[in-house]
Formats: C-alpha cells, structure tokens, sequence
C-alpha cells in the first residue's frame, strides 16, 4: 500500500502538475484556476475510463462497492486539485515573464 501512495503521491505533484504546465497550461481558456480545474477533469476522465476498468472496478466504478460516492467523491478531489493546481502554477507563470532589471 506504501508504494502506491507514493506513486499516487509523485503523480500528481510531479509528473502531471509539470505536464500540466509545459504543455497543457497554454492551451486552456478562462481563468487559472479555470484551467487547473479543467486539468483535473480531464485527469478524472482519463482515470474513470482508462484506470478503473483495469483494476477491474469498471468504467466510472461500475463494478465496485458504492460507485456513485466513489466516482462522485473521485470527481470533487480532482476538481479541487485541478483548481489548486492552476491557482498555484497560473501566479507562477505570470511570475515567470517579468524579467528583473539591473539596479
């Protein structure tokens, strides 16, 4: 259980928040935030149908033990991380084109 956490853990702080901001940032509408949250559905999506069917939990959780509050509960945290994630990365960005100029 140990090394999934930690897989679960590096995935979404490392390898799809950077993924997320090389490549996905600039190609969002709206508000940071918005496209953080947008991020995170498409995330929820790609795991809904890619991951949970192979786990053998079905698509959006069909097959497992209270699938609605597992796919529900699944949805609210991405689209939290996904806001978050925009919030955060969006002020960095914005941070990141101000060059400093020599006193």
């Amino acid at each position: 259980m140990v090394g999934g956490d930690a897989w679960h853990f590096v995935n979404g702080t490392v390898i799809f928040s950077l993924i997320y901001s090389y490549f996905v940032y600039g190609w969002l509408p709206g508000e940071s935030w918005l496209r953080g949250m947008i991020w995170g559905l498409v995330l929820w999506v790609a795991l809904e149908v890619i991951l949970m069917p192979v786990t053998g939990s079905g698509v959006f959780s069909d097959h497992a033990t209270y699938a609605f509050a597992r796919v529900l509960g699944s949805l609210m945290v991405n689209a939290i991380y996904g806001a978050l994630l925009g919030a955060i990365a969006g002020v960095q960005s914005e941070h990141a084109h101000h060059v400093a100029h020599p006193a």
